[in-house]
């Protein structure tokens, strides 16, 4: 039997291969069920007279879970029946956009196993925002955590950021033109550390995980921020930025194992919020 799969998918209506977009991300059937316990059914019974055609769907092939922007911080998600085709513009025109809130809470009502669950970004058709390239990593990372963990404000914010830096000048190849051109969005990123670091370990393992490393000039940017705010771990490589990172975690993997985490936090603190983000 095939698998059953949810497809998150933010996105431009007619869009990329499906297959190269594959991501895993967060309802198993246990994990599912027990969130199901938490919805209030009163919720579920309003989101069914709402939205009627998100519920008893398909799962043979899984779901296609959409999310779309309008504006900058302004999430739409929708969701499908699973197929082995693109979708139309005009059926995913068609979708209702409902909040991440609300579309955690209508997946509750599907055993959906986690490792069956994937991203992929897309943009409607009829949104004139063309905010920040959905195509990447972090944008995946970003809206996963968005639907799955609920409000991931720091994510949101540290992406905005890093699209604000790569937003120009176009005609440079050097990350140290586009931090030198965005001087106030460098030296946010430099000054909350912790929140930072959190996203670019979440977006290169993240990258590492489904086989899509962060090598363009997002993963540049963020190699170049990691060794600013981890001076003590900066590797003398020739690599590229997701071969960087796989380098960078192995030495602070080591750090953990042969100290205490008080040691860690006042000598590697980067290796510190990393073990952190693992176990998370």
């Amino acid at each position: 039997m095939a698998k059953r799969k949810i497809l998150i998918i933010a996105a431009v209506a007619v869009c990329a291969v499906l297959g190269a977009c594959l991501a895993a991300g967060a309802f198993s059937g246990k994990q599912n069920n027990s969130a199901q316990d938490k919805v209030d059914p009163k919720v579920l019974e309003s989101l069914k007279s709402r939205y009627p055609e998100y519920f008893g769907l398909d799962t043979f092939k899984g779901l296609e879970v959409y999310v779309w922007q309008m504006a900058a911080g302004d999430y739409s998600w929708g969701v499908l029946p699973g197929t082995n085709r693109s979708k139309e513009a005009t059926e995913l025109a068609a979708l209702k956009g409902v909040s991440a809130a609300d579309m955690r809470a209508i997946l509750s009502t599907y055993d959906i196993p986690e490792e069956d669950i994937a991203v992929i970004p897309i943009r409607q058709v009829y949104s004139s925002y063309f905010g920040p390239d959905i195509s990447t990593p972090g944008y995946n990372a970003m809206v996963r955590e968005m639907l799955f963990k609920g409000d991931p404000s720091d994510m949101v914010s540290t992406h905005e950021l890093f699209s604000t830096i790569m937003s120009s000048p176009a005609t440079s190849s050097a990350s140290s033109d586009y931090l030198a051109a965005h001087e106030a969005e460098h030296r946010k990123l430099l000054e909350d550390k912790e929140k930072t670091l959190r996203y670019i370990f979440k977006v290169f393992l993240d990258a590492e995980k489904h086989g899509t490393p962060e090598n363009g000039l997002h993963g540049v940017l963020m190699r170049t921020v990691l060794d600013e705010l981890s001076p003590e771990l900066m590797l003398d490589l020739v690599a590229t930025p997701q071969e960087y990172f796989d380098a960078w975690k192995d030495m602070a993997l080591k750090q953990q194992g042969d100290h205490s985490d008080d040691w860690l936090k006042q000598n590697y603190p980067a290796a510190y919020i990393l073990k952190q983000v693992l176990a998370e």
